[in-house]
């Protein structure tokens, strides 16, 4: 499971098309730093939403993606960029 912080009160896919106060949130996963795979292909909400404080959130996504959730080492970084 991939936990990470973002602002409460968005829409959208949790780790893949969430947007908050003008961000979207996108979870990115690597094999290798090299290729980076994100989307409802690679990433699933884990159900996990914990309020904090100042407006935050904690929430989790699962790796779905067959390729990279073989056991094997995996990078995850969180994109956040302006919403379009």
């Amino acid at each position: 499971e991939v936990i990470y912080q973002q602002r409460a009160g968005g829409s959208g896919g949790i780790g893949t098309t969430y947007t908050a106060a003008g961000l979207r949130y996108t979870v990115e996963l690597s094999p290798d730093l090299r290729t980076w795979h994100s989307g409802p292909a690679a990433v699933a909400w884990s159900k996990r939403r914990e309020p904090l404080t100042d407006g935050m959130e904690r929430v989790g996504v699962h790796i779905i993606d067959p390729a990279l959730d073989s056991g094997s080492q995996v990078f995850a970084r969180i994109r956040i960029h302006p919403a379009d």
